[in-house]
Order: C-alpha cells, then sequence, then structure tokens
C-alpha cells in the first residue's frame, strides 16, 4: 500500500499537471482516494492552435477536459 501522502503535497501535484497542460479555469472534486478535475484548456492565438480546435470540435472531441488522479498517478507526477 502507498504511504499517505499529505493533502497539500496532493494539491500540488495535481496543480503542477493541470498547468503543464495549460488547464488554469477548473473544478475539482474528491471521490474517496481520487481527485476529478473538469477544466479547458487555456486558449492559444495561434493560427495552426485555432486550426486544432476547429478539428477536435468537428470529431466532437469538445474542448472540456475531464481528467482523474488516483494516488499512484499523484505519486509518479
Amino acid at each position: 500500500m502507498a504511504e499517505k501522502q499529505s493533502y497539500d503535497r496532493q494539491l500540488r501535484s495535481i496543480g503542477q499537471s493541470l498547468e503543464a497542460q495549460r488547464i488554469r479555469v477548473f473544478e475539482l472534486t474528491k471521490q474517496g482516494e481520487e481527485y476529478s478535475v473538469r477544466g479547458e484548456p487555456e486558449q492559444e492565438t495561434s493560427l495552426l492552435a485555432t486550426l486544432r480546435n476547429w478539428q477536435k470540435r468537428l470529431r466532437s472531441e469538445g474542448m472540456i477536459t475531464s481528467l482523474t488522479y488516483t494516488s499512484r498517478d499523484i505519486d509518479e507526477i
């Protein structure tokens, strides 16, 4: 069994992961030992980014991201 981590360390790890994915505004919920995050990546202003976003919408991937972090995930961050 993994060693129990402190709450601040878990949140710091999740925050670093979200920052790397350019997710600035999000909703964080804790369900048992897992954290769920729902948010939207920051908009890029380049033409290439605009085309990528357009393609995602066409493929119905949407722009909202939903992530789940387990204790193991947090240890690996």
